[in-house]
């Protein structure tokens, strides 16, 4: 039985049991991060649900969640187009997402 209810199980990583967690990293800072809740209907927390409605998965959906996040003030952007190198494995990765 499991510690805690949020584990889970990835058989093929290299530590298969853990926490999930979605992170965007800065230089080595941890800008802003998401967690995985365990289930068939759950996944990424608080998951902006308009990225499913516009046919993204939900490993796409989360990449768009944190990138395009904007200021509640000022309703820009905080992480500007054109100014930042994004690195993605095939996990995330569709001609759709890159577009």
């Amino acid at each position: 039985m499991d510690c805690a209810p949020e584990i889970v199980n990835i058989p093929f990583k290299p530590t298969p049991e853990g926490f999930k967690i979605w992170i965007l990293v800065n230089e080595g800072y941890i800008l802003d991060f998401m967690w995985h809740a365990k289930g068939d209907k759950k996944g990424p927390v608080d998951l902006d649900k308009s990225f499913l409605d516009e046919g993204f998965s939900k490993t796409q959906a989360v990449v768009l969640d944190l990138l395009l996040q904007k200021d509640a003030k000022t309703d820009e952007r905080l992480y500007p187009p054109g100014q930042h190198v994004v690195w993605l494995d095939n996990l995330f990765t569709s001609v759709k997402l890159l577009t």
